[in-house]
């Protein structure tokens, strides 16, 4: 029994003496590198890097380095910080610089396991040039409160893409004044959606995207969608606003958003009721993703 004792008092000592030594590692031993990659549509890579120095997970505050590399060989760098880190994979990026003599705006990257699922906004690179990406095969519909209530005013609830599809990665960003389209979209649906409508906006060489002005709205779909959960493939029409002259759009960017309605109102006044988003939902949440998400568009003559 005495043997037992000695050995077990052993063991004991040998436990304890091999965390010591495991907890005395420094900092600079155990780093944190996160590493995550992407693919977009166009066969560009993405790789955001986050690294504190530290054994801990990545939060708000830290660090990052995102490096896109083009399919010739090229690449372009943004360095910032975490704005912020949602439960739903969403990490909300500020880049450190400004471009245009503004505030640099923020973008969004959808992160699982080790992937870039989607990459959203207007990218700011260390060199102040401003890159809207390319439609990922992932697109995410997120909770959406926009307006205010008021004579006069706009205001609306929605499940929003928040205008990550670039016209010039489907039609070569030149549109016609007044012209008519057919968007077809295909995919498979997490959640069903019952009210699904395109919108496209204009986007200011080096201004952010995120809810511009009235009179940059150039048009909408004449047809609304209802798509089951699942593999699907939809087809919508969309008119432009003749108003705008596309012949000399120059560096305009033409952006279209995917949305599911739920009610609009103008000047105190219901125009569209499909419902509405609950309280509890946080601006911005995940409500619906589409993966294997494609997209074509024809002019109709």
């Amino acid at each position: 029994m005495a043997n037992k004792r000695l050995w077990l008092g052993m063991l004991v000592i040998a436990l304890v003496f091999g965390m010591t030594v495991i907890g005395c590692k420094s900092s600079s031993e155990l780093p944190i590198s996160s590493v995550y990659r992407g693919v977009d549509v166009q066969g560009n890579t993405y790789v955001l890097n986050i690294s504190e120095g530290n054994s801990r997970s990545a939060k708000a505050g830290d660090s990052y380095v995102l490096t896109i590399t083009y399919r010739d060989g090229t690449k372009e760098t943004s360095r910032g910080r975490i704005e912020a880190i949602n439960d739903d994979g969403t990490f909300t990026l500020q880049p450190s610089i400004t471009a245009s003599g503004t505030d640099a705006s923020t973008f969004t990257i959808v992160i699982s396991g080790e992937e870039i699922m989607s990459v959203t906004g207007e990218i700011v690179t260390a060199e102040g040039k401003i890159i809207v990406p390319p439609t990922f095969s992932f697109l995410y519909l997120r909770a959406n409160r926009w307006g205010k209530d008021g004579p006069g005013e706009h205001s609306g609830h929605q499940w929003s893409s928040y205008l990550c599809i670039n016209l010039s990665d489907v039609v070569g960003g030149r549109l016609k004044t007044g012209g008519k389209y057919s968007i077809t979209i295909s995919g498979e649906v997490d959640m069903p959606l019952y009210n699904t409508d395109f919108e496209a906006w204009l986007v200011p060489s080096g201004k952010t995207i995120q809810w511009m002005p009235s009179n940059e709205f150039l048009g909408y779909s004449t047809n609304l969608n209802e798509i089951s959960r699942g593999t699907f493939q939809k087809t919508y029409t969309i008119d432009l606003n003749p108003s705008f002259n596309f012949d000399n759009q120059g560096n305009h960017i033409v952006m279209l958003q995917l949305i599911e309605k739920f009610y609009y109102k103008y000047d105190g006044n219901l125009i569209e009721d499909f419902g509405s988003i609950p309280d509890h939902i946080p601006q911005g949440q995940i409500m619906a993703t589409i993966k294997n998400f494609d997209i074509s568009i024809t002019e109709i003559n």
